[in-house]
């Protein structure tokens, strides 16, 4: 699981060099509602 997320963020990092910061904050609410989800399911 945490090397899930750290490929997400590793992507959304690379992602961001060539796109917009909103697109970035919503990464990071998806990527924040999937922890949230795995840590209520666990």
């Amino acid at each position: 699981m945490h090397k899930y997320c750290q490929s997400i963020l590793i992507n959304g990092l690379h992602i961001t060099k060539m796109s917009s910061f909103p697109y970035l904050l919503s990464m990071y609410r998806a990527n924040e509602a999937i922890l949230l989800s795995s840590r209520t399911s666990s």
